[in-house]
């Protein structure tokens, strides 16, 4: 965990809806957006920094964020698995499965 972050709390709210989230939600998001990367980005913010909900609340790009100082540490080295769960789902339950993955990736970064 970053000892410098300015988005803890946005992590710790990221962690929840990553826990929290339903396959009908998801199901909705899909049938609206029609596009699944949409439906991410609409979901959890995931996809881009415009959309991303931890790199809403930081100045700095990055290096104030919780998953690390390093610019993108967020789908880089420990967090690239996750991350690419995430960006290759492509039906709401493997989305379900992956959000599922990450909450749990989550918890350890955040108690490391």
């Amino acid at each position: 965990m970053n000892i410098e972050t300015e988005n803890l709390q946005e992590f710790k709210d990221l962690l929840e809806r990553y826990k929290t989230i339903t396959l009908e939600e998801i199901r909705e998001a899909f049938a609206r957006k029609k596009n699944i990367s949409h439906a991410k980005a609409a979901l959890t913010g995931f996809g881009e920094v415009s959309t991303c909900t931890l790199c809403d609340n930081i100045d700095t790009l990055c290096h104030y964020c919780a998953w690390g100082p390093d610019v993108r540490a967020c789908y880089r080295g420990l967090q690239k698995e996750t991350y690419k769960l995430i960006e290759e789902a492509h039906t709401p339950e493997e989305l379900l499965a992956a959000y599922r993955a990450r909450a749990e990736h989550m918890e350890k970064h955040l108690n490391s």
